[in-house]
């Protein structure tokens, strides 16, 4: 392990103006040698959880023609006055799988009878997308909400009648050709085809090919094909863009041989269904790299179980063996990195989590917000540049990488 006296530390008239990190850091070579234990471990391991109940909804990738067929037998059923029943997707009808370890929509059977608003919504979005099907032209979320934005008042409504429909037809939400307005982004050294199209993730350009953005994560699963891996070792999510660019800049994908990826926040459908391709493709692990607070917490959580309102397709989207490298909140204490105090807002939040049943069934989730709310702390992943705006963030990602690696393969458990 290499000390901390290369950690920048310059002083201006005798004053220090960076803190100096209380953790050893590995060095590169140290890191290789546990990255490639650990892969090796990880390929050996028993990777597959059981599958939940055959009642729990369950959808799947549709070809278009299959999708209009569906479309029309909806728009069918609806315009001849059947009975108005839709698949319940309350609450009470989500439960968190502790076998699968995922979300799941309980019983795809279970019907309810929508409100007038409800039904008018739902009514619209199949007009909309039957329309999109037909004309194989994709569409965004916001797309849809603006082809009638008095009668939806908000897009949460026009989303959930883009589920509903998901759940009536049987399919996932890419079927539909609907996605999300902003799309993740992806860098490392892997290349795919797009549509027959070849796709680099780790071109550089510019002077000395030092400008390196990566690509914008594909909106189609099944548009991509010929995936091939040029040597990356594991998956490295991060909640912001100005952390993704940090590390693209520091050329951290090469130096480490990874595949970072960046949803720009809550990680969007494209981005987590690409991820989980990617494991299950290269099976090499992913570690996922948020805030240490409450919505950071909330993005670990979705990206590892699944969200409630995506509930009916979490078997796609769900990626229970993802690892939370941090930042935790305990780190805050134990490796003295500035925060900042909670607000009210944060603390109302966390206790919302607390209560969640995906959560309380983790015991480090609970353990973290536990201490998030005793120490009242929290703090971005930028504080690390508290320690020095060259090291900081790579140097916490080397000791949390090396650590995390090591408490997992020790435990034995994957």
């Amino acid at each position: 392990m290499a000390n901390n006296n290369n950690q920048s530390s310059s002083s201006s008239h005798g004053k220090t103006l960076y803190h100096i990190p209380c953790w050893v850091i590995p060095d590169k070579e140290e890191v290789h040698n546990r990255t490639k234990e650990f892969v090796a471990w990880y390929r050996k391991s028993n990777r597959t959880l059981p599958s939940p109940s055959n009642k729990c909804m369950k959808v799947k990738d549709m070809s278009h023609g299959e999708v209009l067929e569906k479309i029309r037998e909806e728009k069918k059923r609806i315009e001849d006055g059947c009975s108005f029943e839709l698949v319940d997707q309350s609450a009470s009808n989500k439960i968190f799988d502790d076998g699968a370890q995922r979300l799941v929509l309980k019983d795809g059977k279970k019907l309810y009878k929508p409100q007038k608003a409800t039904k008018e919504a739902y009514g619209r979005v199949l007009n909309v997308v039957s329309d999109i099907c037909e004309h194989n032209k994709p569409r965004t979320l916001r797309d849809i909400f603006y082809t009638a934005p008095n009668l939806f008042r908000n897009q949460s409504r026009s989303n959930k009648a883009v589920n509903q429909l998901c759940c009536e037809v049987g399919c996932n939400r890419t079927s539909l050709n609907v996605i999300a307005g902003d799309r993740g982004f992806v860098i490392g050294p892997f290349t795919f085809r797009l549509d027959g199209r070849p796709v680099d993730c780790n071109s550089e350009f510019g002077p000395n090919n030092k400008v390196r953005v990566g690509q914008i994560v594909p909106p189609y699963i099944s548009s991509v094909s010929n995936m091939k891996n040029n040597g990356a070792k594991f998956v490295l999510v991060v909640e912001s863009v100005s952390v993704y660019q940090r590390l693209t800049v520091d050329n951290f994908h090469n130096d480490y041989k990874c595949i970072i990826m960046t949803g720009k926040g809550m990680s969007d459908l494209a981005l987590r269904e690409f991820a989980k391709y990617i494991m299950d493709t290269f099976e090499i692990p992913i570690f996922l790299l948020s805030d240490s607070d409450p919505w950071g917490i909330e993005i670990y959580a979705v990206f590892k179980y699944g969200s409630e309102s995506m509930a009916f397709d979490s078997e796609n989207l769900a990626n229970p063996l993802v690892y939370w490298l941090g930042v935790w909140p305990t780190d805050l204490t134990t490796l003295k990195i500035p925060s900042e105090k909670l607000s009210c807002k944060d603390r109302r939040k966390a206790k919302i989590l607390l209560k969640k049943e995906f959560v309380t069934s983790d015991e480090m989730l609970v353990n973290q917000l536990d201490h998030m709310v005793i120490s009242r702390k929290k703090a971005g992943i930028l504080a690390l540049n508290n320690f020095g705006p060259v090291y900081g963030l790579s140097d916490y990602l080397l000791y949390k990488l090396y650590k995390v690696m090591g408490d997992i393969m020790e435990k034995g458990k994957i």
